[in-house]
C-alpha cells in the first residue's frame, strides 16, 4: 500500500511576494527541504509536502508565529490561511513533478526530467534527472550557484578529484563529471537520497566515475581538490572542521545552502579552522562562499 502524502498549503493573498520569499527562507533554514510556490486567483500559495500530518500541523503553528512576529517588526499585518490535506493519488511520489521544466546549469548543461524529450538549447548538454520528493531538482538558487561554481572550477582544473557532501539527487556530482573532473565521491545521510543519486548517475552513464557513500564523508581520510557542500547553515557549522580536513593542499571548498543573513557565521566557523575566503557570490538572498588554505 502506498504511504499517504499530505500537503500544507500556506495561502498568503495578493501582494505578498516579499513575504513569500522571506517565509521560504525561514522554512529552508528550519529544515524544510522542498517548497512549491503557486500563483492563485487570490494571490500566492506556498506548498510543503510530507507524510506526517501532525508534523505539518506543528509547522503551520510555527509559521503563524513567525508571520505575526515578522509583521509586528515591520508595523504591518499579514493575513495567512493554512490548509492541510491528503493528496489523493496512488502515485503521489511523482504527482508534484508535473510542474518541473528543464533547468539550465552553469554555462553548458541543462537538467532535464526524464519524461521531457525536448532537445537541449544550443551549446548545452542534457543531464537526465528522475526527481525524488524533497531532493534537488536544479531550480533553487543555491543549486544554481553551486553548479556554476563547480563547473567553473572543474573546467579550470581538468582531472580534479571532487567530494560532494550531501549529494541529494547527485546534481553537483554530475556537473563536476561533465565539466572535467576525473572522479567524484558523493555522500548523503539519507538512504532515499543515496538511491536517487545512484539512479541518476546510471541514467547519465556516470556511475563508473562516481562513488556514492552513505554518511557525511567517505571512509578513511582521503583529501580532494574540490569539496562542495550545499547544506543548511546549522549543518555547515557542525561540519566545519571535517570539511576543512578533506581539502587537499591548494584545494578549494565551496559551501552554499545558507541565506545571506547566516553567511557571516558560516564564514567565521570556517576561518576558525584555518580557511580563508577566496570568493563570495549571492543570488536571490542566498550565498555561495569559496575558501582555501592561506
Amino acid at each position: 500500500m502506498d504511504e499517504a502524502l499530505y500537503w500544507l498549503a500556506i495561502e498568503l493573498g495578493a501582494n505578498a511576494a516579499d513575504t513569500a520569499d522571506a517565509l521560504s527562507g525561514w522554512l529552508f533554514e528550519n529544515g524544510v527541504a522542498g517548497i512549491e510556490e503557486q500563483e492563485t486567483d487570490q494571490g500566492l500559495r506556498l506548498c510543503v509536502y510530507g507524510t506526517d500530518r501532525a508534523s505539518l500541523g506543528q509547522l503551520a503553528e510555527h509559521c503563524q508565529q513567525w508571520l505575526v512576529t515578522a509583521a509586528a517588526g515591520e508595523g504591518s499585518t499579514v493575513v495567512a490561511r493554512f490548509v492541510i490535506a491528503e493528496i489523493e493519488s496512488s502515485s503521489w511520489q511523482t504527482e508534484w513533478t508535473r510542474y518541473l521544466e528543464p533547468q539550465p546549469l552553469g554555462t553548458s548543461l541543462v537538467l532535464q526530467p526524464v519524461w521531457d524529450e525536448s532537445p537541449p538549447p544550443p551549446g548545452r548538454r542534457s543531464l537526465l534527472l528522475q526527481p525524488r520528493l524533497a531532493f534537488g531538482v536544479g531550480s533553487h538558487p543555491t543549486t544554481q550557484l553551486s553548479a556554476a561554481g563547480v563547473e567553473r572550477y572543474c573546467r579550470s582544473h581538468p582531472g580534479c578529484r571532487v567530494l560532494d557532501v550531501g549529494t541529494g539527487t547527485a546534481v553537483l556530482a554530475m556537473v563536476a563529471l561533465c565539466s572535467g573532473a576525473e572522479s567524484v565521491d558523493a555522500t548523503d545521510t539519507d538512504p532515499v537520497a543515496i538511491e536517487a543519486a545512484c539512479h541518476n548517475l546510471a541514467l547519465n552513464d556516470l556511475s563508473g566515475q562516481c562513488r556514492v557513500h552513505a554518511g557525511s564523508f567517505p571512509p578513511g581520510h582521503a583529501q580532494f581538490d574540490l569539496v562542495v557542500a550545499n547544506l543548511e547553515a546549522p549543518i555547515l557549522l557542525q561540519l566545519a572542521n571535517a570539511l576543512a580536513e578533506r581539502i587537499a593542499p591548494s584545494g578549494r571548498l565551496m559551501v552554499s545552502g545558507m541565506l545571506e543573513s547566516a553567511t557571516d557565521a558560516v564564514i567565521q566557523a570556517l576561518q576558525a579552522v584555518g580557511l580563508e575566503v577566496a570568493g563570495r557570490h549571492t543570488r536571490d538572498g542566498w550565498s555561495l562562499v569559496e575558501l582555501v588554505r592561506p
